[in-house]
């Protein structure tokens, strides 16, 4: 996620470059040709065109904006309800339990463990090294058995406090706040699992682009009056806003990928790490995560 407002229009410029130097070399053809035949259309044509373009580019940016927005506010929340978990297991554990600082802790690093292994899961990157630090043997042996780890340390955790509530060592209102806690954060991974494997209608994408395409074709007919300069200069730009706009839309629209523009799930995973680390007093804190050229990861 970029955390600064500059503009690299080298960076920009490396994935449509291509596009634009196309542009610039057809207009500059068809200001050619219009000196050999007469070519020229309406102007209102590309005029009406523009605006139908507009309008869908407007909509399937907003569309992708709110898959992009929906991501952060999941993960704000999984970051809520980590530190509640944490902050809920510390004070409904009566501190002279025998083994109250190990399940505290085994409660608490299971949650660090659910973090990662839900971003390894989303953005298919990463190892089981990530999490199984967090993780005793027998709880990495069940979780083995499961396809979805992330789920699967849930019910871990599920298990813990289930045999917590028997033994009478938690309430049935503290299991059941508890309860409520993990429910939550199970819902947050349904939902960034849905936009995951959600496809953005591929409508929106092919039709707009389809639209930018035929209205590059057509505005320089509709700007032939113009002299040579001024004619490249305004398909240049018209063209430049249109495919910048597009390419907006495209990057916002998968928030999990693991690029520059994308939901920081690392950041935001290692801020989890800190933050329930330094509630059970451990003194072997990782670094805050910063960014690096103005992009958090």
């Amino acid at each position: 996620m970029y955390t600064n407002y500059t503009f690299s229009f080298r960076r920009t410029l490396k994935g449509l470059w291509w596009l634009w130097v196309l542009s610039i070399i057809y207009a500059y053809l068809i200001y050619f040709l219009s000196a050999q035949f007469t070519i020229s259309i309406p102007a209102a044509i590309p005029a009406v065109l523009g605006t139908a373009v507009s309008l869908l580019l407007g909509f399937r940016t907003n569309a992708a904006y709110n898959r992009w927005w929906e991501a952060r506010k999941i993960w704000g929340a999984i970051v809520n309800d980590s530190r509640t978990f944490a902050r809920q297991v510390k004070g409904f554990i009566p501190k002279e339990y025998p083994d109250y600082e190990l399940v505290v802790k085994r409660l608490v690093n299971l949650q660090i463990a659910f973090v990662y292994a839900l971003r390894n899961s989303l953005r298919q990157t990463g190892t089981k090294e990530d999490y199984e630090m967090f993780m005793l043997k027998n709880d990495l042996a069940l979780m083995d058995k499961q396809s979805n780890k992330a789920n699967a340390i849930l019910d871990i955790q599920e298990r813990v406090l289930s045999e917590l509530h028997t033994e009478k060592t938690i309430d049935s209102i503290q299991f059941a706040n508890l309860d409520n806690t993990l429910k939550s954060l199970c819902d947050s991974m349904g939902k960034s699992e849905r936009i995951k494997n959600t496809v953005f209608p591929i409508q929106y994408s092919s039709f707009t682009r389809m639209a930018i395409i035929i209205y590059a074709i057509l505005f320089p007919f509709g700007a032939i009056t113009q002299k040579a300069i001024s004619m490249v200069l305004l398909t240049f730009v018209v063209v430049f806003f249109f495919l910048l706009i597009d390419a907006i839309g495209t990057y916002l629209k998968d928030p999990f990928e693991n690029r520059k523009s994308d939901t920081p799930l690392s950041a935001i995973a290692r801020t989890i790490e800190i933050n329930l680390l330094e509630m059970i007093g451990e003194n072997d804190i990782p670094k805050k995560p910063e960014a690096e050229k103005g992009v958090l990861m």
